[in-house]
């Protein structure tokens, strides 16, 4: 693709619109894991730059599966009978659409399970769920749906479309594989892509954060930026053609696998309490290496799976972005005067800016100096530096984490990143822009992580670490989440953000627990690993 630069300089001020559309994720485990394998890193993907007003502009509702249990004697348990769950999802519905008359509402419906994996080879007498129970509620709660015109999806019909559902679906037969995960990705967006909602929340028709509009018109206008976002050229091209996109084109959902998993063990004699349901905040902010953090088993994904129900991670992720944008957002994006401020910002920048310079002078390049000025700017703004009187931090309590620009493989990157017969960016480049910013931070006494030697720690890096020479893969993710959260484990910070030290949200036991094996206790799932194979610090 080729681009003819034209600097055009709008007429009358630019506004950035920096409220997003809030999507919340409402539901059980089904919910929870969304992000491992999941359909909820799916659409975190897809919707990391749409920008829209604010209540929940969408609400997507899941309860149903625990409550088609067969009940126990004693009352204890996850079961709730039927008329009693059709009057709470009633109840429910009837709230989110009173937040706002631009709520919207999809429901997913209780799923079918796999009886055969979920029990083994013998399956009980009487089973504490069966696929027809899950029948029985799905139909139920997709009933109430008509009853209000709340838009339902009917996942236990649409997984067993597949003759092989059973097979490919389910990882203990009841929570989702990419596979099952892929199926509820298409339904969801094949419900925003044809309701007739004003305004659309499907993902090609929002706006994308960071546009500038004119503030003269009624209805604003685009006004063309004047640097060439390369990177969006990426997440067109690359993602569409080379590996896919999550959803390629319309709704054709890749493979989401994941080569991770957690374990979520407690250390209860150091979890926090946590006051109300205020989550702490996680703010990522950064150009692609954030912006794409939800693809391909990426860093942002893991996270967000680990912290599901400790943190909320808020992606602030602009593609071909440098320092010099970053700071032209930087009050809009983090006031001071903000009610409620970040508990954890992680930054990264540096790696646009260490392109080569352009003779026109346009382009992504900032200078090594005013790399580090900028930067020093930002970091300042987010948390004060060693003189607390000269500068005024977001909140004492706001953490910082430094990405340093990670390498590039130069022959991978070189056939598509050349400009006037020379690369765009070289790994000396990247080098040089990232021991710059880890400098700084051991000047400012904020934490930092070189992703450049880290991703350099493996003699298969070059292979295995990225899509591109310059964007990570899913070995190029893990890395740095697990650098992240060693960071996140080692600060002496109070309180500790560390996932396994942090309070989990709604933790306390409960009669509604599921049952334990004896059949008269509950069991407490809300720090269960899932899935219990790998440690995850």
């Amino acid at each position: 693709m080729s681009s003819k630069i034209e600097a055009s300089v709008p007429s009358s001020p630019i506004i950035y619109p920096t409220v997003r559309p809030k999507f919340v994720l409402f539901g059980s485990s089904l919910v929870q894991f969304s992000f491992y394998e999941g359909w909820g890193a799916t659409l975190a993907h897809l919707y990391s730059r749409q920008n829209a007003p604010q209540q929940p502009s969408l609400v997507i509702v899941y309860f149903g599966g625990n409550d088609s249990n067969h009940p126990q004697p004693d009352g204890n348990g996850t079961d709730v009978p039927l008329e009693e769950y059709k009057e709470n999802m009633r109840k429910i519905f009837i709230h989110i659409q009173s937040l706002s008359e631009k709520t919207r509402i999809i429901f997913l419906s209780v799923p079918p399970i796999n009886e055969e994996q979920l029990y083994g080879n013998s399956i009980p007498p009487n089973p504490p769920k069966t696929n027809e129970s899950q029948r029985i509620y799905s139909e139920a709660g997709l009933e109430v749906c008509k009853e209000l015109n709340i838009k339902g999806i009917d996942l236990w019909s649409a997984i067993q479309e597949r003759s092989d559902w059973k097979e490919v679906s389910f990882i203990d037969g009841i929570h989702f594989t990419k596979e099952g995960s892929e199926v509820v990705s298409r339904k969801i967006l094949k419900v925003l892509k044809e309701a007739d909602w004003e305004p659309s929340l499907y993902w090609k028709d929002m706006r994308l954060e960071g546009q500038a509009y004119s503030k003269e018109k009624d209805a604003p206008e685009l006004v063309i930026n004047l640097e060439i976002d390369k990177d969006a050229e990426f997440q067109l091209q690359h993602l569409e053609t080379v590996h896919q996109s999550p959803i390629a084109i319309d709704s054709e959902v890749d493979q989401i696998s994941s080569p991770y998993d957690n374990d979520m063990k407690v250390k209860s004699e150091k979890k926090k309490e946590m006051v109300g349901t205020v989550r702490p905040k996680f703010v990522l902010f950064g150009s692609s290496i954030v912006q794409h953090s939800f693809y391909d088993h990426g860093w942002a994904a893991i996270l967000s799976h680990l912290y599901s129900r400790q943190a909320d991670i808020v992606l602030r992720g602009y593609s071909g972005w440098n320092s010099r944008r970053a700071l032209q957002v930087l009050d809009i994006l983090f006031p001071k005067n903000a009610s409620e401020q970040p508990s954890l910002v992680i930054v990264y920048f540096g790696g646009n800016d260490s392109v080569f310079p352009h003779p026109s002078g346009l382009g992504q390049h900032v200078p090594l100096q005013e790399y580090i000025e900028n930067m020093r700017k930002i970091l300042i703004h987010l948390k004060f530096d060693t003189d607390p009187n000269d500068f005024q931090s977001l909140s004492e309590k706001t953490r910082i984490i430094f990405l340093g620009a990670p390498p590039v493989n130069e022959a991978q990157i070189f056939g598509n990143s050349v400009l006037l017969g020379k690369p765009l960016r070289t790994n000396e480049s990247c080098r040089i822009y990232s021991e710059a910013g880890l400098e700084l931070c051991r000047e400012l006494n904020i934490k930092a992580i070189d992703l450049w030697s880290a991703l350099q720690k493996r003699d298969d890096w070059r292979d295995v670490c990225f899509l591109d020479g310059i964007h990570l893969s899913a070995e190029g993710n893990k890395i740095v989440a697990k650098e992240i959260l060693k960071v996140l484990k080692e600060a002496e910070w109070e309180p500790s953000l560390h996932f396994k030290l942090m309070a989990a949200e709604f933790e306390e036991d409960s009669p509604y627990d599921p049952l334990c094996p004896d059949g008269n206790t509950t069991f407490n799932i809300s720090r269960m690993p899932f899935p219990e194979i790998m440690e995850w610090d």
